[in-house]
């Protein structure tokens, strides 16, 4: 994540801090104004990236801990895992997978739609 972060604030042009600096502009008021509204694309992308890698991050929860003790570290990921493979429940299991696939696609749009809102030509 730090990553993209740095690529976001090195595509704010540099140009754009010189003129508001010759406005009088403040520190604060140039990254409200300027860095805040630029990096609003990457924030937006990086915070669907982290929701989607955490919500399905299956395998390094299961291997290190099978969800832990008293199911402390399951994911809904896990507990269909487990619903289906442990108790035998294809059938639930297959419709909580299906609800997981629905609150990812949500993100999703919700991402696109505030991303596509945010662009003004």
């Amino acid at each position: 994540m730090a990553l993209v972060f740095l690529a976001g604030l090195q595509s704010v042009p540099p140009n754009l801090y010189e003129a508001a600096e010759a406005d009088g502009a403040s520190l604060w008021q140039k990254f409200y104004h300027i860095t805040l509204p630029l990096l609003k694309p990457v924030l937006l992308i990086a915070t669907l990236l982290s929701c989607l890698w955490t919500f399905n991050d299956f395998n390094v929860i299961y291997i290190l801990t099978r969800g832990g003790p008293v199911n402390s570290t399951d994911i809904l990921i896990t507990f269909i895992y487990k619903y289906a493979f442990s108790f035998l429940k294809f059938g639930p299991a297959a419709a909580m997978a299906v609800v997981a696939f629905a609150i990812l696609l949500i993100l999703s749009l919700l991402y696109a739609w505030f991303y596509f809102k945010s662009e003004r030509y």
